[in-house]
């Protein structure tokens, strides 16, 4: 597995200074500066949809929302943050943002993919023509795309019921 993260990456954080061996291990930010895409817009570390299906061995990565509209995957220092729009309508559209570090990974050109400890990510451009397309960051293999209704909410605690004589909680 370090293997192909290492040829998946190498091309798309060559460009930023980041070796390969940084980018496996767990660590602060080198800078604030975004990671380029240069590498990947190259030919480095792209791959078509036939490699996708083949190389994707990652194991299905769980994620968590944050706020009402964004569900978040992280695995090692990289984070995919999907915001639904429209969610939980015939028009829910998905816009993804890629972040390596905390920083921006560059839009590669429409249809680039990288290789990543979440799996197969695919740009999909940031051209919305309908409601419902998938702009951003999202995963390559779109069986993985869930909407928002699929996706787990945290348990909401339950309200306490109160006695409307004495106003007492048993």
């Amino acid at each position: 597995m370090r293997l192909l993260l290492c040829m998946g990456l190498t091309g798309a954080l060559a460009a930023s200074g980041v070796r390969a061996e940084q980018a496996l291990q767990a660590g602060p930010a080198v800078s604030a500066e975004p990671v380029t895409e240069a590498g990947v817009k190259a030919g480095g570390g792209m791959t078509g949809d036939a490699e996708a299906a083949s190389t994707n061995h990652v194991d299905e990565v769980m994620g968590e929302w944050r706020g009402q509209d964004v569900y978040v995957y992280a695995r090692e220092t990289w984070t995919l943050e999907i915001t639904f729009l429209n969610p939980d309508t015939r028009s829910e559209g998905q816009q993804g943002k890629l972040l390596k570090d905390g920083r921006p990974v560059d839009d590669a050109e429409k249809g680039g993919s990288l290789m990543t400890p979440l799996g197969l990510l695919k740009y999909y451009g940031s051209e919305r023509k309908q409601p419902w397309d998938v702009t951003g960051w999202n995963f390559a293999d779109r069986r993985k795309m869930r909407r928002s209704a699929l996706l787990p909410r945290p348990a909401e605690k339950p309200t306490p019921v109160t006695d409307p004589v004495s106003g007492d909680q048993p």
